[in-house]
């Protein structure tokens, strides 16, 4: 899979949110602004990430939220070992 460095940041980003809950780290929601900075082309990426499967997003309270899949957390064990 083809993954672009703005979608490995979004990963690395949802992976290290301060609201990350630290138990596990696939359907383990933060709110999406912690992960995108409000920012349009992570924004985007966080969509890419969602379409590839790596990422998933819901709405909690009216605000969006997202969580790695298990495809995503196997990716970015795949890339850095040292990443957890």
């Amino acid at each position: 899979m083809n993954i672009t460095e703005l979608e490995k940041q979004v990963l690395i980003n949802i992976k290290n949110s301060e609201y990350q809950d630290g138990t596990s780290l696939n359907n383990s929601w933060v709110w999406s602004f912690s992960v995108t900075n409000s920012t349009k082309p992570l924004a985007g990426a966080l969509g890419s990430c969602v379409k590839k499967g790596l990422a998933i997003c819901d709405v909690e309270d009216g605000d969006e939220v997202c969580s790695l899949t298990q495809l995503g957390v196997d990716y970015l064990k795949s890339i850095n070992e040292n990443i957890w």
